[in-house]
């Protein structure tokens, strides 16, 4: 609809129960002409009819909260119901909530020490068959993907080696099956196991400018520009949106080898 064309960010799609719902979330208005909206997680149905909102919102009743975020990026539904979010374009906050949104605790803040971001662009919950589930955060702009406890305490860090960077801008994180897929900013998709290990970097057009005769990462079909989202259906194919001016989406096919 049109109050959300400039500030609709992420989707986030929850099986809770036998219902599936959509958590969204809504970045700060650049509409120079109209009212300033975002600044809002939205909690929705199938047909995207609003069943929960928090953050700027007008006035607060049994469907609606007051929230202070500043520019909020992402979403991620723990099996226990409880919903994280991070403020990746604001106050680099992180704040777990229970499956009513009660507030139940608040980490986070600008910064280079663990449990500090810098650009908590992703959050996800790893739930893998054997292992407690644990919260993942891409922190972009830190270079590194930073791994919590449920209860939002800090467990490890998954960083850039020079010599083999697991990652290099972590945008956010799909999973599948027992891999963990996150696509990176700067020009590649990587893919971890279940227990961090890397099983593949797909794509790297870091190098690729288009220059001194490398091929150019916005139009080579084998290279990435800029990787910002992405996610994997049933049959392991997978859809990557890129943050470039034309805004590519693309979709390739799995082929497991014979």
């Amino acid at each position: 609809p049109a109050q959300v064309a400039d500030t609709a960010h992420c989707l986030y799609l929850s099986k809770e129960g036998r219902q599936e719902f959509i958590y969204w979330t809504e970045n700060v208005s650049t509409n120079k002409e109209g009212p300033k909206l975002g600044k809002r997680v939205y909690k929705t149905d199938l047909k995207g009819k609003i069943l929960y909102e928090i953050g700027s919102v007008a006035k607060e009743g049994s469907t609606s909260q007051k929230f202070d975020w500043t520019n909020p990026t992402d979403v991620a539904v723990a099996p226990n119901g409880d919903i994280y979010v991070v403020d990746g374009y604001g106050s680099q906050r992180v704040t777990r909530f229970d499956k009513n949104f009660k507030p139940l605790r608040t980490i986070g803040g600008r910064g280079k020490e663990h449990g500090l971001f810098n650009t908590c662009h992703g959050v996800w919950i790893k739930t893998l068959k054997g292992k407690d589930p644990e919260v993942y955060i891409a922190d972009r702009h830190n270079d590194r993907v930073e791994v919590f406890s449920l209860e939002l305490d800090y467990k490890r860090t998954l960083a850039s080696d020079p010599n083999n960077p697991i990652v290099r801008n972590p945008c956010c994180f799909y999973q599948h099956k027992d891999h963990l897929y996150i696509p990176d900013l700067a020009s590649r998709v990587t893919i971890i196991d279940g227990d961090d290990k890397l099983v593949a970097h797909l794509g790297d057009g870091k190098e690729a400018d288009g220059k001194k005769n490398k091929p150019d990462n916005q139009t080579n079909p084998a290279l990435f520009a800029a990787p910002h989202a992405m996610c994997v259906d049933s049959r392991g194919d997978f859809y990557v949106v890129e943050w470039v001016s034309f805004g590519r989406l693309r979709k390739f096919k799995h082929t497991p080898q014979a």
